[in-house]
């Protein structure tokens, strides 16, 4: 329930707290996928911050050439994504497992 002043009160904070750990939950979710990825895969780069990076599979396909500025595509060392990827689902799964 809503008061004059704007504030929540009752069931009210209830579902709001409710929908906040339901987004966290899908924020985690989301994360593992990703962090699943970059385990998961080898990625290529030009170093041109316009262009893409590539799975290792693209980059063969394309005989590690950027096909947007055809610079030589060189393996990516994605351990920072990693490392921070980790980082913010140990802070989301404290955070959940805190409030519950």
């Amino acid at each position: 329930m809503k008061r004059k002043d704007g504030l929540f009160t009752g069931g009210g904070r209830k579902k709001i707290k409710y929908f906040i750990d339901n987004q966290k939950k899908k924020i985690l979710d989301r994360l593992q996928i990703r962090l699943e990825y970059e385990e998961s895969s080898e990625f290529y780069h030009c170093g041109n911050k316009e262009c893409q990076r590539l799975k290792f599979d693209e980059a063969v396909e394309l005989f590690f050439k950027c096909t947007n500025c055809k610079g030589p595509l060189n393996m990516v060392d994605n351990g920072r994504v990693k490392e921070a990827l980790r980082f913010k689902i140990e802070q989301i799964t404290a955070d959940i497992s805190r409030n519950q």
